[in-house]
Order: structure tokens, then C-alpha cells, then sequence
């Protein structure tokens, strides 16, 4: 079951592929995919049979049309009064209007970006994001009371994240880290919930390890018994299914990040920010954020002299990593082409000239 178009444009009313046929759905998408996921839980309990579901809630979903407005939802009227003072109120990032001028500039296919502007501090879109949320819980507390109803919640791992952050104006920024040039990298665009549930078999309470969500595969099958051997030797997926075993200590000292132009590593103490060195002139500066001192990542240190040896070994291991796991084909900064597509075809074509890729693969 999937959604036969890319982005959200509504929660209400959606036509959906199910089982390989267009099915039109009156009622609100999380309760839709919900009751298809309880449905399958229920069919698949009769045969006592191993068994995977992946459960794609496509709220909340942070943009215009979709969330534009007061919310339909069931929840709604529980955030009609809420005055959301825990979303910081602030000015719009400069990066962010230079990301929108430039959308502006080159048209991006005749759309209208002006809602990146728009959204940031707007109160009836954060009341309408987070009632959708509350769409999220509810479907979530649903499928987990299907589990034990049916008599499968104690040997069904269930695993609950997301695929990216996203700010709600923190920093001045609505969206993820795409939503700044350069690329923002903050804690709030790429910092996900990553929870764990099987009854008596993980350890219980909250951990603060340092997680890739690259290191969830290997993770979960190292953690169901699974043969590991035969996976990608080079990959930089570190397992810690120690750490839902027994609560120990995750294996990871750093993460790193990556959106086009901008490489990123966040240790415990560090967030450091490397931009691509040939990006258009002006130049994209790097960024340093002491996470001890300023955790709130405010105060950029990148220009101070008496942090340039940890700008070194930070820009190192940064350098190191992506040489060692990028694919040359695939690594944007030695002029591959994205698996995908990029978000900024201008940027790579000024640095590799016109004959560059612009997307889906070398070739």
C-alpha cells in the first residue's frame, strides 16, 4: 500500500494504491493506514508466521496546502487555545532567505515558495502540525493495543522513528535541513526519535548514545540472530544491539550528516559543519557549535582562532569518512551524480561544468 503521488497535499480524501489498484479514501490518512495495519495484524495472527509491517504515516507533514490552516482532525479543538510558547519565536535565518531568493530567482518550475517565508512564527500552522501528531500517537497506541490483542505483542519488535527532523522556526527556519543555503545541519532537521519495544528482552529507559540511523539494519538483525557476515564490508553501519540487550554503551564516538554542499560530524562536544570548498562565490562558510557550552547551537565558533586545530581534526574526520564509504559515482563532491536527484543542479554544474548529471545515477 502507497500513495501514487510524491508529496502530501492533504490528509483528507486520498487515493491510495492498495495491493496494486487505486483506492479512493474519504476518511483522514494516519486512520486509513492504521486500520489497514490492523487488518493485516489480524490475518497474520492466524497463521502463527514470522511477519514485517511497515507503517508509513504520512503525517504530520510540515508544509502548505496540507497543513495549512485549522486542522479537521479529531484533535484539533485540544490546541485551539494552545499558545505553543515551547516552538521558539524568532527572526527568519538569513540562510533561509537566501535559499528562498534563490528558488525565487531561478522559478523551480513556476512554483510559489513564498509559504517558507509565510509559516515560520504562523500559530495556527504549528496548532494544525502538532494535532497531527496527535493523529500519529493515536494510530500508534492503536496498532499496539491490536498487538496485544491479539496475543502477539511479546514477540513483536516494534520499532518506531522517522526519516528526517525538522524545525518548526527554531533557528529562524521552517523545514528541514534542505530549507537553508547551505544546508543548516542543526540538531532539530536531523535529530529523530528512535524507540525500541519488546517486552523483557530490551533494556528499559532513555539513552543519549551517539546513533546513525545507517546502523539500524545491521542493529536489527544482529539483535534477531540474523547472520550479519554477508553485508557490505565497507559499510560505516556500527550495530548496537548491546545497547538494547543490556543498556550498555553505544560503539559510536560521532555521526555524520549529509545534504549536498554541506558534511557535517556532531560528537558529544562538537558540531562541526564543513561546506563544499568549489560552491559559487561567495564561498558557503564552514560552521563550529560547542555543544557543552551552547547546546542550543547559537554561537558559531568557526571564525575564532583559538578553536582552529578542532576545526582540523574535525574537518579530517570528516574527509576521511566520506573517502572512505562515498561511492566516487554517487559522491556529489568529486563530481558524481545523485542517486536521486539534487536539489541544486546550478551548484554542481558551476563545479563540474555542464556536462555534469544532474540526477538519477552515472551514466
Amino acid at each position: 500500500m502507497t500513495n501514487p503521488h510524491g508529496h502530501v497535499r492533504d490528509f483528507w480524501d486520498g487515493t491510495y494504491i492498495v495491493d496494486g489498484e487505486e483506492v479512493a479514501e474519504p476518511g483522514h490518512s494516519v486512520d486509513f493506514f492504521t486500520e489497514k495495519t490492523i487488518e493485516y495484524l489480524s490475518n497474520v495472527a492466524r497463521n502463527d508466521a514470522p511477519f514485517f509491517a511497515f507503517v508509513p504515516y504520512n503525517a504530520p507533514y510540515g508544509h502548505w496546502p496540507a497543513l495549512k490552516g485549522r486542522a479537521r482532525n479529531r484533535f484539533r479543538a485540544d490546541y485551539d487555545d494552545a499558545d505553543m510558547h515551547t516552538v521558539p519565536r524568532e527572526g527568519l535565518h538569513p540562510d533561509a532567505l537566501v535559499r528562498f531568493l534563490k528558488k525565487a530567482v531561478d522559478s523551480y518550475g513556476g512554483v510559489d515558495h513564498s509559504s517558507e517565508l509565510l509559516i515560520p512564527n504562523d500559530l495556527e500552522t504549528l496548532r494544525n502540525y502538532y494535532s497531527e501528531m496527535a493523529m500519529v500517537d493515536d494510530g500508534v497506541g492503536r496498532v499496539l493495543a491490536a498487538l496485544t490483542d491479539l496475543g502477539l505483542a511479546e514477540n513483536t519488535l516494534v520499532v518506531y522513528t522517522a526519516d528526517h527532523g525538522f524545525s518548526l522556526g527554531h533557528h529562524g527556519i521552517w523545514g528541514h535541513s534542505q530549507a537553508t543555503l547551505p544546508a543548516n545541519a542543526f540538531r532539530a532537521t536531523f535529530s529523530i526519535p528512535l524507540i525500541f519495544r519488546l517486552p523483557r528482552r530490551i533494556a528499559t529507559g532513555r539513552d543519549d548514545d551517539l546513533i546513525s540511523q545507517i546502523d539500524l539494519f545491521v542493529t536489527l538483525l544482529d539483535f534477531l540472530g540474523i547472520d550479519t557476515d554477508d553485508l557490505n564490508p565497507n559499510s560505516p553501519a556500527l550495530g548496537f544491539a548491546d545497547t538494547l540487550r543490556t543498556g550498555a554503551t553505544a560503539p559510536r564516538d560521532a555521526v555524520f550528516m549529509e545534504q549536498e554542499e554541506t558534511r557535517a560530524i556532531r560528537t558529544r562536544m562538537w558540531l562541526f559543519k564543513r561546506r563544499f570548498p568549489l560552491a559559487p562565490t561567495p564561498p558557503y562558510p564552514d560552521e563550529l557549535y560547542d555543544l557543552i557550552a551552547d547546546p542550543a547551537e547559537r554561537i558559531d565558533l568557526a571564525g575564532d582562532g583559538a578553536h582552529a586545530d578542532t576545526i582540523h581534526t574535525l574537518t579530517e574526520q570528516i574527509d576521511r569518512f566520506f573517502e572512505q564509504y562515498s561511492d566516487p559515482a554517487y559522491d556529489l563532491w568529486r563530481g558524481g551524480a545523485p542517486k536521486s536527484k539534487s536539489d541544486k543542479p546550478w551548484l554542481w554544474q558551476e563545479a563540474w561544468g555542464d556536462d555534469w548529471k544532474a540526477g538519477y545515477g552515472p551514466g
